[in-house]
């Protein structure tokens, strides 16, 4: 199958019933970089403290990413949040 259609059964950890008429996506990360792409998009659509965790996960599953960041997300990172995510060893190499 391609396209946009019902693949995954989606069910809250805690047994909690979900809203039947919620929409729901799921993106692989481990795997697909193009899903690493889009999460880190929404994630700078939220707070900052949200994007810093965001790419916490990103970057421990692909250090390369840090040289697809903007000017502007080391802005809003500031650099103790660098220092913080630990890209100062990724970011020397470069």
């Amino acid at each position: 199958m391609t396209g946009l259609y019902g693949k995954y059964k989606i069910e809250k950890t805690d047994g909690s019933p979900i809203d039947p008429k919620a929409l729901y996506f799921v993106l692989r990360l481990d795997t697909d970089k193009s899903a690493r792409r889009a999460l880190r998009a929404y994630a700078l659509l939220q707070s900052t403290e949200f994007y810093v965790d965001i790419m916490k996960c990103l970057l421990s599953i692909d250090p390369n990413m840090v040289e697809d960041l903007a000017a502007y997300e080391f802005d809003l990172l500031g650099i103790e949040k660098i220092k913080d995510l630990k890209l100062d060893a990724i970011l020397a190499k470069n």
